[in-house]
């Protein structure tokens, strides 16, 4: 997600004036939602890969359940707890944090939508393409229509843009903002602990070299061109990619202090959560010695 900031956004930006400044906001903004959007899209790719991986595991649990008697074509429990650890309880974590993303996303289209429809409105040329547009984000999007269902019967379509605002944010029962969300569920991320512990020391690669016939089984389930090593080390990594999302926030956050400040905080919370992660890998690490 690195990208290269605006040479302006990298020096001081309080010493900007003018066009320059303005020119600095807008690139600043379009980066800040393009990086919400990966946010975002990168989740809903991981938690479907999760899913992948959860569906996989309960289907062999009740081919076990069905058939007790039959040995089963895949992994045993034994072995599927050491090769995936804790994998589906974080595909759980996942889709809860997704729920909150779809919501967030929801607000900034219908938000965004209402601030074209207010600042067009005097331009009627403009105020249909507006119109259209928002109506194409509420058809689209379930979460949105509902959110703009209650803000009309609230005020109407024509409310003042602070107003509609607050109304959508009353609404919402997720926080308002990325760095919100991500505060909400760091505590939550310590269900990567074990997971990662269990990664690095190394036991699901070993056992998938394991010539044996449920081993082999269960790399022939993933024949979408996805190794499996591939799967299972994503979730060992998610903790950092989830700092450098906030990291690429904050770089861009310039209209808002008190956002930055907000995403500073998260930032810093997340960077302890990963060095307590890293510490359980080294004491596990050492134990095996």
């Amino acid at each position: 997600m690195a990208a290269s900031a605006p040479v302006a956004l990298l020096g001081d930006f309080s010493k900007l004036e003018g066009d320059e400044k303005a020119r600095a906001l807008a690139k600043a903004r379009q980066r800040l939602a393009k990086i919400e959007e990966e946010v975002y899209i990168t989740e809903e790719r991981y938690a479907a890969m999760l899913k992948s991986v959860a569906d996989l595991l309960r289907e062999g649990r009740e081919r076990r359940e069905e058939k007790p008697s039959r040995t089963s074509s895949l992994p045993n429990p034994q072995e599927t707890k050491q090769i995936f650890s804790n994998i589906e309880d974080i595909y759980a974590l996942s889709e809860l944090f997704l729920e909150d993303l779809r919501y967030n996303r929801a607000l900034r289209l219908v938000i965004g939508d209402c601030e074209k429809y207010a600042k067009n409105e005097e331009d009627e040329e403009n105020a249909a393409k507006a119109e259209k547009a928002r109506m194409v984000i509420v058809r689209d999007n379930p979460i949105a229509k509902e959110v703009m269902r209650v803000m009309v019967m609230g005020f109407g379509d024509r409310g003042e843009s602070d107003t509609l605002t607050d109304i959508i944010l009353s609404y919402l029962v997720c926080p308002a903002s990325l760095a919100e969300i991500f505060d909400k569920f760091i505590p939550s991320f310590r269900i990567y602990i074990p997971y990662v512990t269990n990664y690095f020391q190394d036991i699901p690669n070993k056992l998938l070299q394991n010539p044996n016939r449920r081993i082999r089984a269960l790399k022939e389930k993933f024949k979408d061109g996805t190794p499996l090593q591939s799967i299972l080390v994503c979730p060992a990594s998610r903790i950092p990619r989830y700092k450098l999302m906030l990291t690429e926030l904050s770089k861009y956050t310039l209209e808002s202090p008190e956002e930055k400040v907000k995403i500073t905080r998260v930032i810093e919370k997340i960077d302890k959560l990963a060095r307590h992660v890293n510490d359980e890998v080294k004491r596990c690490s050492d134990q095996r010695r």
